[in-house]
């Protein structure tokens, strides 16, 4: 998970930033993504975009695609769905080998994370769509 600033001015002000860093930043100039992101409700695009829909859409494994989709759910008891569908729901035990899966290119299936999310970094192509079944408690 990710902060977003909303007021630059504070960053600026706050670590007494000189104009001439502002002017010329540092950047990387292999960077094809700058991390903006999307969010879309289904249900509020069309009544027919429900969950069952939704999970059948993406948890069906897509030969040739070009980037992760992962989604985030909050119970194991909410993937059994996922599973039988064709995605693949990483424990405790598999979630290491997964991620890492999904950071060689292995796009194919989508991968489910229950309860787990928290720290991992999904880079670019590694998941271009997420998706949350479910609101996280604690």
């Amino acid at each position: 998970m990710s902060a977003t600033v909303t007021d630059d001015a504070f960053l600026i002000k706050g670590l007494q930033l000189k104009p001439e860093t502002i002017v010329h930043p540092l950047i990387y100039a292999k960077e094809s993504w700058s991390g903006e992101k999307m969010v879309l409700l289904p249900s509020l695009i069309h009544e027919e975009l429900d969950r069952e829909r939704i999970v059948k859409g993406y948890a069906t494994p897509k030969l040739k695609r070009h980037h992760g989709v992962v989604a985030l759910a909050t119970a194991f008891a909410r993937v059994k769905d996922w599973e039988s569908y064709g995605a693949t729901v990483a424990d405790k035990d598999s979630v290491g080998g997964v991620i890492e899966g999904l950071r060689e290119g292995e796009y194919e299936k989508t991968v489910v994370l229950v309860n787990r999310y928290d720290g991992i970094d999904l880079p670019d192509d590694t998941c271009r769509i997420l998706i949350f079944d479910g609101k996280p408690y604690s």
